[in-house]
């Protein structure tokens, strides 16, 4: 098991819609490593929120992050019928 990755490396297998959220003054993970994982995410539709101020913690902007994903997931997702056929 490795003691390190490379979320930049790893980041060019994403092909999905994603979104990213990191800190401005996070010393977890820093704002050039986030956008560099970023831009090497090959997915179309991806997001970058960087928030001022925040650290390696939420803040009520992530809540705002997840509103959106929320309404892309609904705008994408047909409903499931929940109503079983026999």
């Amino acid at each position: 098991c490795a003691s390190y990755y490379d979320a930049a490396l790893l980041a060019s297998q994403i092909k999905v819609p994603c979104w990213i959220i990191g800190g401005m003054i996070d010393t977890t993970c820093p704002p050039g490593s986030v956008c560099a994982a970023f831009n090497r995410v090959q997915s179309k539709e991806k997001y970058l929120i960087l928030e001022p101020g925040m650290g390696h913690a939420s803040r009520p902007s992530y809540g705002k992050a997840l509103g959106s994903m929320r309404k892309y997931i609904e705008k994408s997702v047909p409903p499931r019928n929940k109503e079983k056929k026999l």
